[in-house]
């Protein structure tokens, strides 16, 4: 694979574009994404050019996402539900898409038991709380994903309390 340039970005972390010399080269490189490098998986996307801003994120039809400006909880926990993720995220990608846009992540419960594609996120710190529920609406692997507080039918759905299993009595 022959590279024409590489430029390595401090935010998302772990992020470079990387520009080659022919299509063939663009080719082999993209037909490396899902494979391991140095014990982590590689993720290879096309670049996205968007006026004059490059952006690595943006997609035809994305909204820009806004910084999130309204009430926010007086003490821990500090709990979010992300909603419509892709099938394909796992536990581990769900902690990366917060951990790459600085937020402190410290527990992540996903799958949910009682709703698919969703997770429920605690994350350390007020600070990354707004963060993430600023990323509400964003595009992760080609979703729109829903960001809000997690609410007490959400706890309740998730501990799956309640139903009784055993058979009615017999006479």
């Amino acid at each position: 694979i022959e590279v024409k340039k590489v430029e390595q970005f401090d935010v998302p972390r772990h992020t470079a574009r990387v520009d080659f010399n022919d299509i063939s080269s663009l080719e082999q490189a993209l037909q490396l994404s899902g494979r391991n490098l140095l014990r982590r998986k590689v993720k290879v996307e096309l670049w996205a050019e968007v006026g004059s801003e490059v952006s690595s994120s943006a997609l035809p039809g994305a909204r820009p996402l806004k910084q999130y400006e309204g009430p926010l909880p007086d003490a821990p926990p500090y709990k979010i539900i992300i909603r419509s993720l892709d099938k394909s995220v796992d536990r581990d990608d769900l902690g990366y898409f917060f951990w790459d846009r600085e937020c402190q992540v410290s527990n992540i419960e996903y799958p949910l038991k009682a709703e698919r594609h969703a997770g429920i996120v605690e994350f350390e710190d007020l600070e990354s709380l707004k963060r993430a529920l600023g990323l509400n609406r964003a595009v992760y692997k080609g979703r729109e994903v829903s960001i809000d507080f997690v609410s007490a039918k959400d706890e309740r759905a998730q501990q799956g309390g309640g139903g009784s299993r055993g058979g009615g009595g017999g006479g």
